[in-house]
């Protein structure tokens, strides 16, 4: 992946059904203390920290960091700016629960991802996630003619990201959501080195897969879970789940649960 996973050993793991958290922090000294605090650093560097935080020893809410994702400023494509204003507002996105269950999957299970035909797709998707969260909590901040494409397309990929999960997200409702045609649609994936088809499906699947590992979930069917996202048929969803990941969603959460302590 071209993000980073650093795990921070000091830090409780919690038990199973206990959800935690993310924040974000922009690189500087104390990042544990600061993701802690929900607020940004104000350092110069060029690497955005999202960070995984474990329940405190005490039980309380969650502490200090548990894992540590950092992805370069410039890969993820939002001014400064930006992440410090969305810093303290991520949970109220709409997007949030899914990004979280995604980065726990990511960094929990980070030496298994690690490698492989589809780790560099995995950490795109994951940038492509963390931008959507910001932008869905701060808006479109990007310039025309920004070098990662333009706003449309940060605003598209938002847009997407928070309606993985509706059946019916079609190429038609998308483009006029964005008011953007559709041929402009299809072109803005094809310039991103994917399709729209794809995009929205490697997504959906990602959002399977952390539910299916997620302790708070273990009593959901795979059914259940694929319908959640958007996946109407249980067979088709098991077929493209083997085709991504070399399993069936059932043998994927028996393996994810039989590593737990």
């Amino acid at each position: 992946m071209h993000t980073s996973v650093t795990r921070c050993a000091d830090a409780p793991e919690p038990g199973p059904g206990v959800d935690r958290e993310i924040a974000l922090a922009l690189s500087g000294p104390g990042v544990d203390a600061v993701a802690g605090a929900r607020a940004p650093a104000r350092g110069t560097s060029r690497v955005v920290h999202l960070v995984l935080l474990a329940p405190r020893r005490d039980g309380g809410p969650a502490g200090r960091a548990s894992h540590v994702l950092r992805i370069d400023l410039d890969e993820l494509g939002v001014p400064v700016e930006a992440v410090r204003v969305a810093a303290g507002r991520l949970r109220t996105s709409p997007l949030y629960p899914l990004v979280r269950n995604h980065v726990v999957h990511v960094t929990v299970e980070a030496p298994a991802l690690a490698h492989g035909a589809a780790a560099t797709a995995l950490g795109a998707t994951t940038v492509d996630l963390v931008r959507a969260l910001i932008l869905s909590v701060v808006g479109d901040p990007q310039a025309p003619g920004d070098a990662r494409g333009g706003s449309a397309t940060a605003r598209i990929q938002a847009y997407v990201a928070a309606h993985l999960r509706d059946p019916d997200l079609s190429p038609a409702r998308i483009a006029a959501a964005n008011a953007v045609s559709t041929r402009t649609l299809y072109a803005v994936y094809q310039a991103l080195g994917t399709s729209l088809a794809r995009s929205i499906l490697d997504q959906r699947l990602e959002g399977a897969r952390a539910d299916l590992a997620s302790p708070g979930r273990r009593h959901h069917s795979v059914a259940a879970i694929a319908r959640s996202w958007g996946f109407r048929n249980p067979s088709s969803f098991a077929q493209q789940f083997g085709r991504a990941f070399g399993t069936t969603p059932r043998q994927c959460r028996r393996q994810v649960h039989a590593r737990r302590p």
